[in-house]
């Protein structure tokens, strides 16, 4: 067995004995349900985003679902019907959380191997569990995993960190493989990366050549054991959206955990609006630090007096003191990324704001209907990131058939049109992140409104909407790769 770490006193898991004893069983059951329509070949299966951290309540995402069905998943890829076929398990980008686990980098442009060993090490200790399912998995003849780079865990960049890993898991040589170029061909009609390379705001800068000839790795081109190497680097500079985090999103992602987990998306004008509701003071420190972090002059917020003043004045009036310099901070990041919002898009969006605006004029109810009447159709940001994905990847191969990537935390399937081919398909593996439903104004009781107002404290109010997002490629010789999308516990996962 590999080394078992002890577990971070605050986990954030329960430690139930029913609660690990319904969990085994569910893991042990796994093998017994098998899909049908299994056919010989190499099999690959995809899941990104699972961002462990480091077990800190206000930090961690991971908890006693995410570890079942992980177990799962892995118990039916070493045994039943894939048990004698080749089985790589792909994680794509932000396996890791390291943005999130303490210290955080609040003042600091740049990351390390120092700093992401000891950020590694609070990872470990937080998750024996899931080093010791994923270490089971690898025991099994002819399995691998495959871990690549995202913008929370660009720290597997540097080659000490990546050698503490393959340690922790003590897995047999070669089992545990990393891709160190930005895109990973798994097939010679499949393609995987992150995602984070077309998000302006999140990607990694410094690292790879993102316009040059070795893109994409091959199964042959992947690190199977860690050697020091000249092209590993001293230090990285953190993607701007991870600057952002640390020194303006953090406090409000700690005081209100729902805002990036709702499904479908809350758009980000609306996230702007509740705080302005339930914690104006986090809009205008964080509007201080953005000035700060823009020190280039994009970030026309008005001066922190300006915003005191606005926010004394009602919520509707620091809504409308910082949007100017909202949307200018978005403008041109979204014109960088290609992303094109159309004519109906825009109109769809502006009479949304200015009705949150209206609402947050009057009182609490008539503030969270507006900010809760998302305009159709939803992750309208996410999908543009999609379709910057498709072309990127598609561009650089006309064999590309399927392109894989994560990063939006949106699970979908859709077919764009790209250069070098008519069309292809973008598979999104979504996340395993923790995810709740976006409440619809009519569920706005008093018990959801007390929700919104300090979730830390009072009882959940919307159900929980988590789901283990994973893709299933079977690949035979001479055939195009077949992919398919399911999420455990369905399907007969």
């Amino acid at each position: 067995m590999p080394p078992q770490p002890a577990r971070a006193e605050s986990s954030g898991e329960s430690d139930n004995g029913l609660e690990r004893y319904v969990a085994r069983r569910v893991v042990e059951e796994a093998c017994v349900t098998r899909p049908s329509g299994h056919r010989a070949g190499a099999v690959k299966v995809v899941v990104s985003d699972l961002h462990l951290s480091d077990g800190d309540p206000l930090r961690e995402t991971w908890g006693a679902a995410q570890q079942a069905a992980w177990g799962r998943l892995l118990s039916r890829l070493t045994c039943g019907d894939t048990s004698s076929d080749p089985v790589e398990l792909i994680i794509n980008g932000d396996c890791f959380d390291f943005l999130t686990v303490a210290p955080p980098l609040e003042d600091q442009d740049e990351t390390n191997s120092t700093v992401g060993l000891e950020k590694l090490e609070r990872i470990i200790a937080a998750h024996a569990d899931w080093y010791a399912r994923l270490y089971e998995f690898l025991q099994t003849h002819r399995r691998t995993v495959t871990f690549l780079l995202g913008n929370h865990d660009v720290e597997l960049a540097f080659a000490p960190v990546r050698a503490r890993v393959r340690e922790a898991l003590a897995a047999p040589p070669a089992s545990v493989r990393f891709c160190l170029r930005r895109a990973y061909r798994a097939a010679p009609d499949v393609e995987i990366e992150h995602g984070c390379q077309v998000d302006p705001w999140n990607r990694i800068v410094g690292l790879w050549d993102d316009n040059g000839d070795s893109v994409t790795a091959s199964p042959r081109e992947l690190e199977a054991e860690t050697a020091p190497s000249s092209d590993d680097p001293g230090a990285l500079q953190l993607p701007f959206g991870s600057r952002y985090y640390y020194r303006v999103f953090a406090p409000i992602q700690r005081r209100f955990p729902y805002c990036e987990a709702f499904v479908p998306s809350l758009p980000e004008v609306g996230v702007l609006a509740l705080v302005c509701l339930y914690a104006p003071d986090l809009i205008v420190s964080g509007a201080e630090r953005s000035r700060a972090l823009f020190a280039n002059g994009l970030a026309p917020f008005g001066s922190e007096a300006e915003l005191q003043a606005a926010a004394r004045r009602g919520a509707a009036d620091l809504y409308l003191a910082v949007m100017p310099g909202v949307a200018a901070l978005q403008a041109p990041v979204w014109e960088r990324a290609g992303a094109v919002m159309n004519r109906e898009e825009a109109e769809r969006t502006v009479a949304y704001v200015a009705a949150i605006h209206a609402g947050l004029a009057q009182d609490e109810r008539t503030a969270l209907h507006a900010i809760f009447s998302v305009p159709q159709p939803n992750d309208a940001q996410s999908a543009a990131l999609d379709a910057v994905a498709a072309a990127a990847m598609g561009g650089r191969s006309a064999a590309l058939r399927v392109a894989l990537c994560g990063h939006t935390h949106v699970e979908d399937r859709r077919r764009y049109p790209v250069p070098h081919a008519s069309t292809i398909d973008l598979v999104n593996t979504g996340s395993w992140y923790p995810r709740l439903a976006l409440p619809m104004p009519e569920a706005l009781d008093e018990n959801m409104i007390a929700w919104l107002r300090a979730p830390r404290t009072a009882p959940r109010a919307t159900r929980d909407a988590a789901a283990f997002t994973f893709a299933l490629l079977r690949a035979e010789p001479e055939q195009p790769t077949v992919v398919e999308l399911h999420q455990v516990g369905r399907d007969g996962w």
